[in-house]
């Protein structure tokens, strides 16, 4: 069974592709995929046939730092939480046939990239509906270590979700003065200071205010959402959020820790409540690899959810002046 590659660059065709797929994410939208190259590199949408039959898409960026080329997906330097593969028309496969198509799907790609990119170093993080990464493996890609992020279950009653929270966020939500606040969902106007605020809080945070304010613009209405929070008469908080049919990303958030009112604590119980409202099933929270957010996130009783970050070296890769240890901070700039 032969699996051939081509580039798919047209927006209709390749989104009808994701939104196939058990496996999609948010970012895999050809219009997201259009502003990441604006800011990160050249992309590579590559799609895997069986015959007529699609079985995968693979989006990859190419970028070169000295003499080295690299390739991504996602791209570094933009908080881009998923990307690589997403697997076609298996659901009717038995495992045996389903595992062989998967591996021969990786390893066409991964010729692909080394044919048209010629790559010293690979990166590829995977989003957490992608739960196999054995092929990766089996075509001489290394797991950097195990990643993970939280999952809320959205299906239940508010009232039952709410019950599951911890005592204290709960007390928060229920006893916190409606008119002590108020949040509004926005027109993207809010995305300058929400960044700023990160890039303030946060030394290594490169994201420019402008790719997240161009990715608003082009994405269809609804799917990402920008809110700000204000009280005292003044923006104390803001939250940007990703989504598709099934799931909410809680994507980048700021508030003012000092405030007597807590800001993120009703920021995301609202955010919550939206999503259960527009039928959404998950709330993809992050924050489960840090310890001291892993604590805050633990509070809304989630699930943990794993998802992998994978890489191929070169020689080139390993000696290029540490390039093997540091080449996501290296890329950044």
């Amino acid at each position: 069974m032969t699996i051939d590659v081509s580039l798919v660059d047209d927006l209709d065709e390749w989104n009808s592709l994701v939104e196939q797929s058990p496996h999609r994410t948010p970012f895999h939208r050809y219009e997201a995929l259009e502003v990441m190259e604006d800011y990160a590199g050249t992309l590579y949408p590559y799609v895997g046939y069986k015959g007529n039959q699609p079985v995968g898409i693979f989006p990859v960026f190419s970028k070169s730092k000295g003499p080295v080329q690299t390739a991504y997906s996602p791209p570094t330097g933009l908080r881009i939480n998923y990307l690589g593969p997403v697997l076609l028309n298996q659901e009717s496969l038995k495992e045996r046939k389903a595992l062989r198509r998967h591996n021969r799907f990786v390893a066409a790609v991964d010729e692909a990239i080394r044919e048209t990119i010629g790559p010293a170093y690979i990166h590829v993080q995977t989003g957490t509906d992608y739960g196999d990464p054995r092929p990766f493996f089996w075509n001489e890609y290394a797991a950097r270590k195990p990643y993970f992020t939280y999952a809320v279950d959205l299906t239940p009653s508010e009232e039952d979700l709410l019950m599951t929270f911890s005592s204290d966020l709960r007390q928060h939500i229920r006893n916190t003065p409606d008119d002590s606040y108020e949040i509004t969902e926005t027109n993207g106007a809010e995305i300058p200071a929400i960044i700023d605020g990160l890039r303030k809080r946060h030394d290594e945070y490169a994201a420019p205010p402008a790719f997240f304010a161009d990715l608003y613009g082009v994405l269809p209405d609804g799917i990402m959402r920008v809110y700000r929070f204000d009280a005292d008469g003044e923006l104390v908080g803001g939250q940007i959020t990703i989504e598709d049919d099934r799931t909410l990303v809680t994507w980048q958030g700021v508030s003012n820790r000092d405030h007597s009112v807590p800001v993120m604590d009703l920021m995301l119980w609202h955010v919550i409540c939206q999503a259960r409202d527009r039928g959404l099933e998950r709330l993809d929270h992050g924050g489960a690899n840090l310890y001291g957010l892993s604590e805050y996130k633990a509070k809304f009783a989630p699930e943990i959810r794993m998802y992998h970050r994978l890489t191929w070296s070169s020689p080139l890769a390993t000696v290029y002046s540490g390039f093997k240890t540091n080449i996501v901070d290296n890329l950044r700039s």
